[in-house]
């Protein structure tokens, strides 16, 4: 939710399995381990996808991270 209210549209699995809650049958057939890929996101870019997309995109994470570290330390 922290991502789309940044305006960065991502999903935890293929397309074509929206608003299932099971990690992606893809990652796990390419041999991910379960425990990876219940974490994993995936981010699409367009034909006109800029650097500057790309670069929001790292920005908005990297925020995102920094503000969850502090509570999985506590």
């Amino acid at each position: 939710m922290a991502l789309d209210l940044d305006d960065v549209m991502v999903s935890s699995g293929a397309a074509c399995s929206s608003g299932k809650v099971k990690p992606s049958h893809v990652l796990r057939a390419m041999g991910v381990s379960e425990d990876i890929a219940c974490c994993a996101l995936r981010v699409s870019f367009g034909w006109d996808s800029t650097e500057d997309d790309v670069d929001a995109v790292i920005a908005s994470l990297t925020r995102l991270a920094a503000r969850i570290r502090p509570r999985e330390a506590a």
